[in-house]
């Protein structure tokens, strides 16, 4: 699942990356259209049995659509004959001795037929989410006016504004994606619209019989993994429900027998995800929100999505990565960026189109703007305090430029690529790090080593290699990098390093640590004992892509992505010899 929580500008590139890569990679995922630009064969694992299909996801699709239909019509062929056959022996088995004979001789026939079935490869009955619909509602069920939201700091003061200004109205027939970049305020967006936040201008007003229903991962994560899902549904009502009526409920969700009766925590992500669908209809919604819904879901349960999804006739506001389903769920795209929702009708492709269009239309206006205001300066610098019936013109021009300087026509371009800057210590001899005879593996609590990860290692590292750690999980890779820094010991051998070598490790445990109450600028002020001066710090975090209130913030209000930037400031701070980087592209 390597599209999961990547943002579409991430996606795109990690397509481009595959696509072009000259050596091996499998490939776990949902996301159809990523497998047909990303891989050349497809191994289907199904009914116990793994199935190899060369060509992409489509042309699996269509090569197994023809295998079931041939293998189909061969096993109709087959009902025909063992009927023909056992007709046969029924009436000739105890007759005349040449027609006993050929009885026999036919049930012969009927037992190799019957060893050697054709076996037809179907699909596993469809899952069926049954949303009954609400009551329809008069337009609009949500009215959002003159909106404006950024999250406060603890002295009430707001460090960033999201969004601003924005004025629409949802009604019950509204089918819009959600996009725009991490930490555009995607999610937040649907908190404005149920009310688990409230706007810090404007006003967000809800029909007063509307029900909203929403999903999200996190409301996976906050189920009680001690309890059945019988036992969660039964949970959702003060009268509380029979336990035959949750079974029998939710078997329509594809979560019968031992599925319904077992803990949660015995549930695959794609069942937990199922659970919280069952929840969902329960409340009979007239609108859904739908917060990453095709994460953990299998391509079959994302399939009856996208199916239920086209033909349910209520609103849904969906938050998706998946360009693939947007394309297949939605009429209308909702883009945040730069502080803004822009509006764009259609689904996912149109949108792409349509804000391409405009932005090459915005462009050239903005570039026409441009030379008349040189043109209209030049004018009135040249002739402004000259003869009456010039001075005249010029102020008339004066008028103009000021109309355009006041409505200035924007584009819509992307933000410019983050460029990191690490700078580079000065060189020692090699090797920088030596590892003699190493084995290790991590000992029990009697000082025994149940299991040895690696064992007679020897190697040098200078300060030129581009060294990649691969391996299973399990292999040690992270346990690795933990010997070349010599947060663990091995268990045999030794690992020198040079007296003035300077190591900078990156890990996801060390953002974790970062104390979330502090800012930017004070964290970076806390690596050294003799400190640094607020506008140098700055400057410096200003390179990582953290400018402006994005250093001066706590750290808990940034995003994945930005706090993995802080992380990097500070290994670059240290002017290392060495980065050993640990999962380093997690959130970006």
């Amino acid at each position: 699942e390597p599209t999961n929580h990547l943002d579409i500008h991430a996606l795109t590139w990690l397509e481009f990356f595959l696509a072009n890569w000259e050596r091996t990679v499998l490939i776990v995922s949902h996301d159809r259209g990523f497998l047909n630009k990303t891989t050349t064969a497809t191994m289907f694992i199904h009914g116990k049995r793994l199935r190899y299909y060369g060509g992409n996801y489509d042309t699996f699709l269509r090569v197994r659509a023809e295998n079931r239909a041939h293998s189909s019509a061969m096993a109709k062929q087959n009902e025909r004959r063992v009927a023909h056959l056992k007709g046969f022996i029924a009436r000739f088995g105890h007759g005349a001795k040449n027609l006993a004979k050929q009885a026999q001789s036919r049930m012969k026939i009927l037992q190799r037929i019957q060893q050697e079935p054709c076996e037809v490869d179907f699909d596993d009955p469809y899952l069926r989410l049954q949303f009954p619909s609400a009551s329809p509602l008069p337009p609009p069920c949500i009215t959002v006016a003159n909106v404006a939201f950024g999250y406060p700091l603890a002295d009430g003061s707001i460090p960033k504004t999201l969004y601003k200004s924005c004025d629409f109205g949802v009604d019950c027939e509204s089918r819009v994606a959600i996009v725009g970049p991490n930490g555009a305020g995607k999610s937040t967006f649907l908190k404005l619209l149920t009310g688990e936040i409230e706007p810090t201008e404007g006003h967000v007003g809800r029909h007063a019989k509307l029900v909203v229903a929403k999903f999200t991962q996190h409301h996976i994560e906050m189920m009680d993994p001690e309890k059945s899902s019988v036992n969660h549904m039964r949970s959702l009502t003060q009268e509380g429900v029979s336990v035959e009526e949750a079974r029998k409920y939710l078997g329509r969700f594809g979560l019968s027998g031992d599925l319904a009766l077992n803990p949660i925590k015995f549930l695959s992500g794609g069942q937990k995800s199922r659970l919280a669908f069952a929840e969902l209809a329960w409340r009979s919604p007239h609108i859904l929100l739908l917060d990453e819904p095709t994460n953990h879901l299998d391509i079959h349960a994302l399939t009856w999505l996208e199916f239920f999804l086209a033909n349910w006739e209520r609103t849904v506001l969906i938050v998706s990565h998946d360009r693939g389903f947007l394309n297949k769920t939605t009429t209308a795209t909702m883009f945040i960026h730069g502080k803004r929702l822009r509006y764009y009708g259609g689904n996912y492709d149109t949108f792409l189109r349509v804000r391409a269009e405009n932005r090459a239309h915005s462009s050239a206006m903005a570039k026409q703007n441009e030379r008349r205001v040189a043109h209209l300066k030049g004018f009135i610098a040249r002739f402004g305090h000259g003869a009456k019936n010039l001075a005249k013109q010029a102020q008339s021009r004066m008028k103009i430029l000021q109309r355009i300087q006041q409505e200035p026509c924007e584009v819509d371009f992307d933000d410019p690529y983050l460029r990191l800057q690490f700078p580079s210590a000065s060189p020692l001899p090699p090797p920088c790090i030596t590892v003699a005879n190493v084995a290790f593996g991590y000992p029990l609590a009697d000082g025994s080593i149940p299991k040895t990860l690696y064992k007679s290692c020897d190697f040098g590292v200078d300060c030129e290699s581009r060294v990649a750690i691969v391996g299973p999980n399990g292999a040690g890779k992270s346990t690795f990098l933990k010997l070349l820094t010599g947060e663990i010991e091995p268990t045999e051998g030794h690992v020198g390093r040079h007296a003035k070598l300077v190591v900078a490790k990156f890990t996801q445990h060390h953002i974790e640590m970062m104390d979330p109450e502090k800012s930017s600028v004070n964290h970076m002020r806390s690596l050294t004992q003799e400190g640094v001066s607020v506008e140098e710090a700055r400057k410096y975090l200003g390179r990582f892509g953290l400018s402006g209130d994005l250093a001066l913030n706590p750290i808990k209000f940034l995003s994945g992505g930005q706090k993995s930037r802080l992380a990097f400031a500070e290994l670059a701070w240290r002017s290392p010899h060495i980065l050993l980087l640990d999962e380093p592209t997690n959130h970006l």
